[in-house]
């Protein structure tokens, strides 16, 4: 090999250019069910992020679970109407009317099971489809405890909502505000009070 060839080769070298490595992306969360990717509840959405997911997740949970399509319209209205419990007649010797009170309650036997069923469903699947951020947020709401406790998928909901409405980061401002708002709304009740002790001048 001639000096020219070596130099060039040396060149070659010098002016080669590292290839830069690429920066990782961070992972977006998604929660396990991939049939919902793409619909999350988290802090950094707003009340239009949160009508979408509630309504993806309330036509999932119409469609893939049985006997639960009254969740459909409940999740997206945050209203779910109790479920009313038939009375045994009072004239307990008319026949016809005790058959009819026996159907109707059965009919509300399992009615109730397949709530209740779905109830902890629901709860489960809303709950994961939650970043770690909003969680976090929703704990420190005063209604949590009870809410988890019970399962109660409307009231998750409903947390979930001034939660992601909400611009705070920090757990002891979310009870702030919380605070705030309680203390507002006493303070109204108060004024109209006294507004309505004072005399009226005629």
């Amino acid at each position: 090999m001639d000096n020219r060839t070596v130099a060039a080769n040396n060149r070659s070298r010098c002016n080669t250019t590292p290839t830069p490595t690429p920066t990782p992306r961070e992972t977006r969360f998604e929660g396990s069910c991939e049939d919902l990717n793409g619909s999350v509840y988290d802090v950094t959405a707003g009340k239009d992020t949160f009508l979408k997911t509630t309504q993806k997740i309330a036509e999932y949970v119409g469609r893939k679970y049985s006997d639960a399509g009254e969740y459909h319209l409940a999740m997206i209205n945050l209203n779910l109407p109790a479920l009313v419990e038939p009375q045994l007649p009072a004239d307990a010797a008319n026949v016809m009317a005790v058959e009819i009170w026996k159907m109707a309650r059965r009919t509300y036997n399992k009615k109730m099971e397949a709530r209740d069923r779905n109830e902890q469903r629901n709860y489960a699947l809303t709950l994961e489809k939650c970043s770690q951020a909003l969680h976090n947020r929703m704990e420190a709401h005063h209604d949590w405890t009870a809410i988890d406790e019970a399962s109660n998928v409307i009231g998750l909901l409903t947390i979930v909502q001034v939660c992601m409405t909400l611009r705070q980061t920090r757990k002891h401002e979310v009870h702030l505000l919380f605070d705030a708002e309680a203390f507002r709304g006493f303070h109204a009740q108060l004024q109209a009070k006294q507004a309505d002790l004072e005399p009226r001048v005629l």
